[in-house]
């Protein structure tokens, strides 16, 4: 049996990363501190941005907003407390599209609510 945050972690976290890189690229982060900030190797970012690497398929509408909105937080300089909550709330999304599509095996995702955020995170997702 495959746990939600293990399908997360083979899935959704590496499509959430070449997505965050190739927002950050595109706001014109060189690649070295997009690599420090996401937590990849220069050679990832490269393989993200010529799709070798990370999911590359068609996203909703909430889901490329969010990862805008996110790498516009992670080049203002975001609290790691932002990033997580950011990054929480681009896998649900992901969970829920991929639910819809029936694409992962036996449909097993995660049906927990969103983490709260951590003292001194103002923003709440909804």
């Amino acid at each position: 049996m495959k746990l939600p945050c293990e399908i997360s972690v083979w899935f959704h976290l590496p499509q959430i990363r070449a997505d965050l890189a190739i927002e950050l690229i595109r706001l014109g982060v060189p690649r070295k501190t997009v690599a420090m900030e996401i937590g990849v190797t220069r050679s990832a970012i490269s393989q993200y941005i010529h799709k070798k690497r990370g999911r590359q398929l068609s996203k909703s509408e909430p889901y490329q907003q969010e990862i805008k909105a996110g790498g516009k937080k992670i080049y203002e300089g975001a609290s790691k407390d932002e990033l997580r909550m950011m990054v929480c709330k681009c896998c649900h999304l992901l969970q829920e599209e991929s639910a819809n599509l029936k694409m992962l095996e036996n449909n097993i995702f995660c049906q927990s609510k969103l983490p709260e955020p951590a003292q001194g995170v103002v923003e709440q997702f909804s």
